[in-house]
């Protein structure tokens, strides 16, 4: 595929959809065969938008989630097929009893029987809950699992499993899921700086959407912010 015609199907997907900017590559078994993009950085503005900017890559909070739980597993510190009952022995008088036999494994393939999202209210709010992240985690992972599970088995593509699973990360870590993230994750790949596409840019905490699942840390400003080392890391960035 040659650059002109990457770009023009890509200048045709952004027509399409009516998106500010757009870039792709094309990936061979020797490395990168071609990338561009097209549009500009700012809706309606006229900045063109480069190939070295930083883009937001969606839902990609999923599968760092399901890595960061697999090198926990590896640890031996969690395991495949753990029950939510199991991982959740504080909320253990509120769970509703559909959830017995439902595993984190479940949530992982978006079969657990959760609906795809908080209510829009509920999202609206925690942007600006002062609450320390851990503690609204739980807060919605005992609303979550106190109502019974939705035909737990069919497949429903669930950002609100994704919160419930960071609230088990961080009961297994007693540490939050962004520190944990971090320690486990992240540092280990040379990852310096990270964040979340939907934090707001005046402080708060952000509820969880396709890229920011497992609920975004707070922050002041909507750029990267560093990964603090593990000397300075504390429970909330």
């Amino acid at each position: 595929m040659t650059g002109s015609r990457l770009r023009g199907r890509l200048e045709a997907f952004r027509a399409k959809h009516s998106i500010p900017a757009l870039g792709a590559g094309v990936v061979g078994r020797d490395g990168l065969l071609d990338a561009d993009v097209v549009g500009v950085r700012l809706r309606d503005g006229d900045d063109p938008v480069q190939p070295e900017d930083r883009w937001h890559l969606g839902s990609c909070g999923k599968s760092i989630t399901a890595a960061l739980y697999a090198r926990l597993v590896e640890r031996g510190d969690a395991a495949w097929g753990a029950r939510l009952a199991d991982l959740f022995p504080d909320l253990a008088g509120s769970l509703d009893a559909g959830w017995s036999l439902i595993t984190i494994d479940d949530l992982f393939v978006s079969r657990g029987g959760l609906p795809a999202n908080l209510a829009r209210s509920a999202m609206q709010t925690a942007f600006a809950d002062p609450r320390p992240i851990r503690e609204q985690r739980t807060e919605v992972a005992a609303q979550a699992l106190a109502r019974p599970p939705r035909r737990p088995g069919r497949f429903v593509y669930s950002n609100l499993g994704y919160i419930v699973i960071g609230a088990a990360i961080e009961r297994i870590t007693d540490r939050s899921y962004e520190d944990a993230l971090a320690a486990h994750v992240l540092e280990p790949l040379g990852i310096t700086s990270g964040a979340s596409a939907h934090r707001p840019r005046s402080g708060g905490t952000v509820g969880a959407c396709c890229c920011s699942a497992p609920w975004a840390s707070s922050a002041s400003d909507a750029g990267d912010r560093p990964i603090p080392s593990a000397s300075s890391r504390t429970t909330r960035r």
